[in-house]
């Protein structure tokens, strides 16, 4: 009986070629868009993760709606949808990610005085979306989505054990 393994007896090479077909080629894009949040002053692995789906998500969803576009529009609003939501989270991040940690007397008002700004220009793109034909039921569906990846990812992400 031959078993998988990396000895001359088996069919299957080590690396690359034993990984999950869709875990390689996301790898490195997914590493390089971890590292670049580092940069930017990210530290938390779990908010890490969540902003990297969650742009993962959107931006599967914007080619496949532009690759789809003669066919359907709504693949494309469900990905403006999830991008507005990767937009929300990135700068919820940013916010809470500074070297303070956000908590300064006077953060909250900062918090919530952004985040009205923040969907103050939502609201504008969102009227400018649906007066260009957008679907409404599917950028609603891509900002649920993109609620839905951030929270699966960060529930995920915060369970596992730290090193």
């Amino acid at each position: 009986m031959r078993t998988q393994g990396n000895d001359a007896r088996t069919n299957f090479a080590p690396g690359l070629l034993r990984r999950p077909p869709l875990k390689a080629p996301l790898a490195a894009p997914y590493a390089a868009l971890d590292a670049w949040l580092w940069r930017r002053g990210i530290r938390d692995a779990a908010i890490r993760s969540l902003l990297c789906r969650v742009g993962a998500a959107a931006l599967l969803a914007l080619a496949a709606g532009a690759a789809l576009l003669m066919v359907t529009s709504l693949l494309l609003w469900f990905g403006v949808g999830l991008l507005a939501m990767t937009w929300i989270f990135w700068g919820w991040a940013r916010f809470f990610s500074r070297p303070g940690g956000g908590l300064e007397p006077g953060a909250l008002m900062g918090a919530l005085l952004r985040w009205a700004a923040r969907m103050l220009v939502f609201a504008l793109g969102l009227y400018g979306a649906l007066r260009a034909g957008g679907s409404p039921l599917a950028l609603a569906a891509g900002v649920a989505a993109g609620l839905g990846v951030g929270l699966v990812s960060y529930a995920a992400s915060a369970r596992r054990p730290r090193a």
